[in-house]
C-alpha cells in the first residue's frame, strides 16, 4: 500500500502508550494499527450509510486471525485482528 500522505495528530502521553502498548501486543507498528482502526472505521461508517453511534463496538473473532499484512488492502475482516485475546 503506497502511504502518500501524513496526518499528524497529538494525543496525551497516557493514551499514546496505551496505543502503543496494544500495537506491541498484536506485532502491529503504531501507525499499522492506527491505518487498521481508520479503514475499520471508515468502512463502517460508509457502510451505515454515513452514521456511526459513538462509542464504536469491536466485536470479537469467533476465531483468531492472521496479522494484518500492512501491503495488503483492508476488509471488514480485518477488523478481527484487533482482538486482544489473540
Amino acid at each position: 500500500m503506497l502511504k502518500d500522505s501524513a496526518i499528524p495528530i497529538r494525543l496525551d502521553a497516557g493514551s499514546k502508550e496505551r496505543l502503543k502498548a496494544a500495537a506491541d501486543r498484536l506485532g502491529l507498528t503504531t501507525s499499522a494499527l492506527i491505518r487498521i482502526l481508520i479503514a475499520s472505521f471508515v468502512e463502517s461508517y460508509e457502510a451505515s450509510g454515513g452514521r456511526i453511534t459513538l462509542p464504536l463496538e469491536w466485536s470479537p473473532s469467533p476465531r483468531p486471525a492472521p496479522l494484518i499484512d500492512e501491503g495488503a488492502p483492508l476488509h471488514p475482516p480485518a477488523a478481527r485482528a484487533l482482538d486482544p485475546r489473540t
